[in-house]
């Protein structure tokens, strides 16, 4: 059947190519509502809606064909007529409207045919234009799919005409079907279920696969009764239904739905059988794979209750009842592209704080397994929003479900760090900070102090999240502080917020000022010094502290008796404080090269630790001295007004006391001296080393020990000054140890210093520091004497006065005599170091070989064996070590002479030649050949190992040598006369030789290990 309507400003026309009346159709059409009409059978053929067209137009021509009950066919035409103010009066129009019927049948004036026409007719007020712009077009496609009867509908317009047809149907294996509605333009696809007398369908359209994806229905009326009930639009659901036996209201725009009645619980119980079809059909399209399964769960509320929907509570249930079973049912596609039920999903919902993209981008990232997948997020915000409109925001399944900004900030408040935080999004820390900054900039700035706190991270490794009230904005505190702080135990990061984290200005108001925390960072270290100070951790602190007081150029502070660590006697550390009084000297890595040997001259614990050195730079250090924290320039010189006089005069002959010079002086000052020295040098080796640093550095590099200054005196007279501050102290001050008292420096007192070292006594004997040792009234010839001893010193003056007078007479021959004794002395030191050597060398080899040859039963050994004063004289680069014998069963297998060198060469004796050459199979020369600066005190048997080069044909090269003097001998007697001091001649062995016929210690062993005897 295909149905026609037309519409022109003064009439409209309904049509249709259905099946004839019959004779009760027809009487029933008329008479419909007529009090006269007694068959109530006949009451409701047609429901009311052809009654309710008579709105349009009491009167209504009609056209049309009836069949009798012999099948006879009779056209006719005539004016239904339900004009009238009464129910007499319209009833008698009816009448005569069936007598008009009856007549024309009668007079057989109308031929049949095969369409049906209504016209109604218009005053001529008709605005088809209106009726084409409110017309429901998207309703009319249900019509076709609800009704199989129906195949077409036309709509003919003022200036349009409009086609719906049915063009096909495909049956789904998942159950169900699309049936194609074909328009003029367009062509529509609707999923279509029926299931116990109810039918719901869906628009949707046919993907590049052949699949399909869902579509909202639009402004269409959710219920039909074939027809549309014009008045359910907005019932909140995202299908149509469709039921032949809806009960509907008079006028056919809803249902009859009240709290009771025998209507309204058919009603109702039909509503339950759609739900359960609504179900199916969407578990239909999630197993047939269909696009946009989400737009099924959009059951929202009504947003504009009709009339007829009197029973809200009951509708409002069913509709909650149908989201619960919709939620189990997976028709979310998730960002992996599997589909999920809602309930396993998180539905980003968004509200005055937070937009829902800001709640889908970061909880995605936060639990990626429970995203949507992008292209349904929006889709699934509204499912969201519709949810919480009719279960409310407390419902379970909306707590499981919806994210919402409150949500989703109360689960990063639950990770509780930036840590953690950074372990669940599987991010870096500056990408996680970043996050988190997304977060806070995503809250509108407005509602941040609320919903935020809890959530800003403080400072700590961990980031931990805490509550506003706990944390303070850092705007000027660097991490130095911090640091002090933190190792102090004051847990200052625990307190502040993130330094990254932006906009917590709008979050936390309160802001830690650091001058409180400077404060408390120095009266921490000082409490905890004496406590603590053996602490790494304590340590780093008051090196962080004294380094960033400096660099913060906060030099009261700095003087303010912070712990500092310092070189203690034995270069140990200790704790110190600094002071006003600038007690502390730079490291020693800032002093003079020459000066820094004598560190341990100043007072115990006055030179700063060496791991202070590092920490500022060179102007930064020059600041500090500047201002009074510390001394960095050991020797100075400056304008100093002089209250003795006396102590700064050239023979000290000044009488009384009192003396003061009128006008400043410049005076060379040594750093310390005073008090401090004089406390620090009670010891024999304090003042030992004290005076080896001034005549090794001071007198060298500050001369003012040498300036003669005539000052004028405020006693009127003129004298004649030495203005040196620190030979001022060495000449008058009581400092030289003696028992429980101290004495001044005189020749007896030093020669008690210069007894017990050595090094000392040397130095006081040198020529270059006479005249500095004459002025403070040092004797050198008599320290010469003192330090012989009681028992030596009187033949030794009688001596010395011998010699003087010969000096007088022959000072060449006194010269060379003491140049011999001094180079005998040299001898002797570099025989002692050829023994130490030697011995060293000889076990490191010995042990080597040991370790290698040890199963092979071989014996080995070593023999140490130094020479007389005489071989050292002239040559210091090389040291006879001694000889090494293998033996195997008593049988001589190798003899290894070593030899150790510092230079190019090394040398071997007369007697060893001859034994090298009288048994060249077995004689082997070791060469280990050091570097010119190696400590031999941390030489190592790798080392060794790693140097010895094992010579084994030197015989052979000391063999025609050895015969040329023989031969030289044998002709020398012959002549008549005698080669002298043959036996004294010596072989140097120049490098080239072991550099290109050596063999390593390795080879050597191997050779052994190949001789005939080892392998038997």
């Amino acid at each position: 059947m295909t149905i026609r309507v037309t519409v022109s400003p003064k009439q409209i026309t309904f049509a249709h190519n259905g099946r004839d009346f019959t004779e009760e159709e027809i009487l029933s059409l008329i008479l419909h509502g007529s009090t006269k009409q007694s068959n109530p059978e006949q009451l409701g053929k047609f429901g009311s809606g052809f009654l309710s067209t008579h709105l349009i137009s009491k009167k209504v021509r009609i056209k049309g064909t009836l069949r009798d009950d012999d099948g006879v066919r009779k056209g006719f035409e005539f004016e239904l007529d339900r004009s009238g103010e009464s129910a007499e009066a319209i009833g008698a129009a009816m009448q005569s409207s069936l007598d008009a019927l009856i007549q024309i049948l009668d007079q057989k004036r109308f031929k049949p045919t095969d369409w049906t026409e209504y016209v109604y007719q218009a005053d001529g007020s008709l605005d088809a234009g209106e009726l084409e712009t409110d017309f429901p077009f998207d309703a009319v496609p249900y019509i076709l799919v609800f009704d199989n009867n129906v195949d077409a509908i036309e709509l003919r317009l003022q200036d349009k005409r409009y086609s719906y047809t049915r063009a096909g149907t495909e049956e789904l294996d998942a159950g169900g079907y699309v049936t194609v509605i074909e328009g003029i333009d367009s062509s529509d696809r609707f999923f279509v279920v029926e299931e116990d007398g109810i039918w719901a369908a869906v628009p949707v359209s046919e993907r590049e696969d052949e699949g399909y994806e869902l579509w909202l229905p639009g402004d269409v009326p959710r219920l039909f009764k074939f027809l549309p009930l014009v008045n359910s639009v907005t019932l909140g659901l995202p299908a149509v239904f469709h039921s032949p036996l809806f009960a509907t209201t008079e006028n056919r725009d809803g249902l009859v739905f009240s709290a009771g009645g025998p209507n309204s619980d058919v009603n109702k119980g039909l509503l339950t059988k759609a739900a359960a079809c609504f179900l199916l059909l969407a578990r239909n399209c999630a197993e047939e794979g269909f696009d946009d399964l989400h737009l099924l769960l959009n059951v929202s509320e009504v947003s504009d209750f009709p009339a007829w929907l009197e029973d809200r509570p009951w509708y409002a249930d069913w509709q909650r009842s149908l989201i619960r079973q919709f939620a189990a049912i997976p028709l979310v596609r998730m960002e992996n592209g599997d589909p999920e039920p809602a309930s396993d999903a998180h539905l980003p919902l968004g509200d005055a704080t937070m937009t829902w993209e800001s709640v889908y981008r970061l909880g995605t990232n936060l639990a990626e397994a429970w995203a949507p997948a992008a292209a349904v997020a929006e889709g699934c915000s509204v499912v969201a929003a519709a949810w919480i409109g009719l279960l409310g925001d407390n419902d379970p399944l909306i707590e499981s479900c919806v994210l919402t900004p409150e949500r989703l900030i109360a689960n990063v408040k639950e990770i509780g760090s930036l840590k953690n935080l950074g372990e669940r999004l599987e991010l870096e820390r500056a990408e996680t900070i970043a996050w988190l900054n997304g977060l806070i900039s995503a809250v509108a700035e407005p509602h941040r102090a609320t919903c935020l706190d809890g959530l800003i991270p403080d400072q700590t490794p961990e980031g931990t999240f805490r509550s506003s009230v706990e944390l303070s904005r850092d705007t000027e505190i660097d991490d130095d502080l911090k640091n002090v702080l933190e190792t102090l135990d004051d847990p200052i990061r625990k307190r502040l917020v993130h330094e990254d984290i932006i906009g917590a200005e709008s979050i936390i108001k309160r802001v830690q000022p650091r001058e409180p925390l400077v404060s408390n960072a120095k009266d921490r270290l000082k409490r905890q010094a004496q406590a603590t100070s053996d602490a790494p951790e304590y340590r780093a602190a008051c090196l962080t502290m004294f380094q960033w007081l400096a660099v913060e150029g906060r030099w009261d502070d700095l003087k303010d008796g912070i712990p500092v660590y310092t070189l203690d006697n034995d270069e140990s550390e200790m704790v110190s404080k600094t002071s006003s009084r600038g007690t502390l000297l730079a490291p020693r890595e800032l002093w003079p090269d020459e000066a820094r040997p004598y560190w341990d001259a100043f007072p115990r614990g006055s030179v700063l630790s060496d791991d202070y050195a590092p920490l500022l730079d060179s102007s930064s250090w020059s600041e500090a001295a500047a201002n009074g924290v510390l001394v960095i320039e050991l020797l100075s010189s400056e304008d100093q007004e002089l209250a003795e006089l006396e102590n700064y005069m050239l023979a000290l002959e000044l009488e009384g006391y009192g003396h003061s010079a009128a006008a400043p002086v410049e005076v060379g000052k040594l750093a310390f001296i005073g008090t401090e020295f004089q406390e620090a040098l009670r010891s024999r080796e304090r003042a030992v080393r004290f005076l080896q640093f001034i005549l090794d550095y001071v007198i060298g590099a500050d001369k003012s020990w040498k300036k003669r200054v005539a000052v004028e005196c405020e006693c009127g007279a003129e004298h004649e000054i030495i203005p040196c501050q620190w030979l001022a102290f060495i000449r008058e001050r009581e400092w030289v140890p003696r028992s429980k008292v101290q004495e001044r420096l005189t020749d007896v007192s030093l020669a008690r210093l210069t007894r017990h070292d050595p090094r000392l006594a040397d130095a006081v004997t040198s020529e270059e520091h006479t005249d500095f040792l004459t002025l403070i009234g040092i004797n050198v010839l008599e320290q010469a004497v003192l330090a012989a001893g009681e028992s030596q010193s009187t033949e030794l003056r009688r001596r010395l006065a011998q010699l003087a007078r010969l000096a007088a007479q022959h000072p060449g021959a006194v010269a060379r005599l003491i140049e011999d004794i001094e180079a005998h002395h040299e001898a002797d030191q570099r025989w002692r170091q050829n023994q130490k050597l030697g011995k060293i060398v000889e076990e490191l080899i010995g042990a080597r070989l040991k370790s290698r040859l040890l199963l092979l039963r071989m014996r080995v050994k070593p023999q140490f064996k130094g020479y007389d004063l005489g071989a050292y004289v002239d040559e210091a680069s090389y040291a006879d070590v001694g000889w090494i014998e293998m033996q195997q069963a008593e049988t001589l297998v190798a003899k290894i002479e070593i030899k150790a060198t510092r230079g190019g060469s090394v040398s071997m004796s007369n007697r060893q030649g001859e034994e090298a050459s009288g048994d060249q199979a077995r004689f082997w020369l070791c060469v280990v050949p050091l570097d010119a600066n190696e400590d031999i005190d941390e030489l190592t048997p790798e080392r060794v190992e790693e140097l010895a080069r094992f010579v084994s044909s030197i015989g052979n090269r000391l063999a025609p040598a050895r015969e040329g003097i023989q031969e030289a001998v044998e002709s020398a007697d012959k002549s008549g006369f005698d080669l002298e001091h043959v036996d004294d001649i010596r072989y140097g062995i120049r490098s080239e030789v072991w550099e290109s016929e050596a063999v390593s210690l390795t080879d050597f062993v191997d050779w052994i290990k190949q001789l005939p005897a080892m392998r038997r």
